[in-house]
């Protein structure tokens, strides 16, 4: 009976370990943001959270996603990281519930709650001037797309990692073609997102620089 019990303890702590491992080495990676321009920073370590969501349900996913943004969201106390970040990990979880490719919950949770709850926040408690609130808002949904992009590719080039027996979330079935089509999608999404924000930074130290320029 004791041996018993010890067991289904240790099953039941299995996933809540995974979790927690995940998200730790989210919360490493967002200790390290790669800034782009003034005030604003490309995290990836979200992609953990993504993980989880992907494999797990709702309270994993959310609990993923507070530790992993904690890395940011105490240096540069932006406290409703938590609200945008939380609701994305649900929404994923969710959708993902439901048979959804992440990639297009993902795309979908910025459309309709990511961008709109973000443009809320910055017009409420930012200073940023309007070009700079204005790339802020789409880099959280180009950065929110890249980091999902990165979740999706990691599980499907290391499915047998991933393939854990206590997952919460259904395993959902595709065809060869079908899940062709969706590595092609993340890949191509990942190369167009890093993309543009490089070059809208590199943008960015142009006219900056040119101003500098007129100034003198």
């Amino acid at each position: 009976m004791m041996t018993f019990s010890l067991n289904n303890i240790q099953e039941q702590l299995k996933p809540l370990l995974f979790v927690l491992f995940v998200s730790a080495i989210g919360f490493v990676l967002n200790l390290y943001p790669i800034p782009l321009f003034t005030d604003v920073h490309l995290i990836i370590g979200n992609a953990a959270f993504v993980i989880v969501a992907m494999r797990f349900g709702v309270l994993y996913s959310l609990l993923s996603a507070l530790i992993v943004t904690t890395a940011f969201v105490i240096p540069f106390a932006h406290p409703f990281g938590y609200l945008t970040f939380g609701l994305e990990a649900i929404v994923i979880a969710l959708f993902r519930r439901k048979g959804w490719c992440i990639l297009y919950a993902d795309v979908l949770y910025w459309l309709f709650i990511g961008m709109p709850l973000s443009a809320l926040v910055l017009f409420s408690f930012s200073d940023m001037s309007e070009q700079v609130w204005l790339l802020t808002l789409i880099k959280q949904a180009f950065n929110g797309l890249i980091y999902t992009s990165i979740a999706g590719l990691i599980v499907y080039f290391f499915p047998k990692t991933f393939a854990l027996t206590f997952r919460q979330q259904p395993p959902v079935i595709r065809t060869f073609k079908a899940q062709l089509v969706y590595a092609t999608s993340l890949i191509i999404i990942f190369s167009m997102m890093v993309t543009s924000i490089f070059v809208t930074q590199s943008v960015l130290k142009s006219q900056h620089e040119i101003n500098e320029k007129k100034h003198h």
